[in-house]
C-alpha cells in the first residue's frame, strides 16, 4: 500500500450543505493497482451524533451495511468508514456514486 493519502473536497454537498470530503489512496499488489476511496468514517459518526452518541452500536452498523446492499460501497467495520475500490479509469464515476450513497444514508 502506498502511504500517500489524498484529501478531496468534492463538489457534492451533504445534507448540511457542506462539501463531501473523501480520501483516496492507492492499493498495490503484485498483480494490480487500484484506488480506495473512503469517507474517513464521518457518515457513521454523523449518524451517531444525531442519536446523541459518539459511535453507532453494532446493530446500527449492520443496518448501514444492509442499506449498502446492491451498491459497490462497503462498510469497513474496523473504523466504520464507507469505501469503494476502483480502477484509475473509473475514479470519477465511483466518487459520484459514493457521494450519492452518502447523501442517501444521511436522509
Amino acid at each position: 500500500m502506498n502511504a500517500d493519502i489524498v484529501r478531496i473536497e468534492t463538489s457534492h454537498l451533504d445534507v448540511e450543505g457542506l462539501p463531501i470530503t473523501l480520501y483516496v489512496y492507492e492499493e498495490s499488489s503484485l498483480f494490480e493497482s487500484q484506488l480506495r476511496i473512503l469517507d474517513g468514517g464521518y457518515v457513521t459518526e454523523d449518524l451517531a451524533l444525531v442519536e446523541g452518541r459518539g459511535e453507532l452500536a453494532r446493530s446500527e452498523l449492520n443496518d448501514v451495511k444492509t442499506k449498502l446492499k446492491g451498491t459497490d460501497v462497503r462498510l469497513d467495520k474496523r473504523d466504520a468508514s464507507l469505501y469503494m475500490k476502483t480502477k484509475f479509469e473509473g475514479y470519477d464515476v465511483d466518487v459520484a456514486q459514493l457521494c450519492e450513497t452518502i447523501l442517501r444514508l444521511q436522509q
